[in-house]
């Protein structure tokens, strides 16, 4: 049996995709302790194993982004229309480190 974590905090167990009633905060919080899906879990985690933790799709990582930057050229624009040659270069830096963490 394997489980993973997904992006909701919730343990799943893998092979059927189901969800259970565990959330994972750097260890499990039982939801309904009495379930037969956490008791089986619980003896799995006390076996020494641990669920996968979640990992971000390219989208979900680089969607926050891709936000900041549009909202930092916005910023650019309106820095350029006002002639102000210091906030220009100061979006380009911000820009630059931003588009640095895009994978």
């Amino acid at each position: 049996m394997t489980y993973h974590v997904n992006q909701f905090g919730r343990v799943v167990r893998t092979n059927e995709n189901a969800t259970l009633p565990i959330e994972w905060n750097n260890g499990p919080v039982y939801l309904d302790p009495d379930s037969d899906d956490v008791r089986a879990f619980s003896d799995w985690f006390r076996a020494g194993n641990v669920p996968t933790p979640y990992a971000p799709t390219k989208d979900e990582h680089n969607a926050p982004i891709l936000r900041e930057l549009e909202a930092n050229d916005k910023k650019a624009i309106r820095a350029l229309l006002e002639g102000d040659s210091v906030r220009v270069s100061d979006w380009k830096a911000k820009q630059a480190a931003l588009r640095a963490r895009l994978v």
